[in-house]
């Protein structure tokens, strides 16, 4: 993971993505723009968490290890998914394996902020609501 200084492209992500309607106030927020190069892990699965991940370009890859030792793919996810919603409200590691498919940028807002001042911004809870989580999400399932 690389951190990107580039005060332009998270401004024009942020207006891409009209991040101002999932804050109150966007001011004195502390956005970060992050990259991950294809194949990198984004996430791993039992590891602390310290920021909620807003999926801005790119895809990736989420799957979680089973008792075989291998991996079942849960789903991909685009852009705009959120990241980290679950381990955000349940206070727990990550759920799962997070692998960028192709270069990836995100929007991370760090944990200690979030519980600071924005567990009681309606907006932003909302947004967390609205957008389903992918860490729990089950593959569908066919019906016959």
């Amino acid at each position: 993971m690389k951190i990107v200084h580039d005060t332009d492209l998270l401004q024009s992500y942020m207006q891409q993505f009209n991040m101002q309607q999932c804050f109150t106030s966007l001011d004195g927020v502390p956005f970060e723009l992050r990259r991950y190069e294809k194949e990198e892990r984004m996430l791993e699965e039992g590891e602390p968490m310290d920021a909620l991940l807003y999926l801005v370009e790119g895809k990736a890859k989420i799957s979680s290890s089973v008792q075989t030792g291998k991996a079942l793919l849960l789903r991909f996810c685009e852009p705009f998914a959120i990241m980290g919603d679950i381990e955000l409200i349940q206070r727990v590691a990550v759920q799962s394996q997070v692998e960028a498919v192709q270069p990836a940028y995100c929007i991370a807002v760090p944990f200690h902020y979030i519980d600071k001042h924005l567990l009681n911004d309606s907006k932003f809870l909302l947004t967390l609501l609205s957008i389903p989580p992918i860490s729990f999400r089950p593959a569908q399932r066919l019906h016959a």
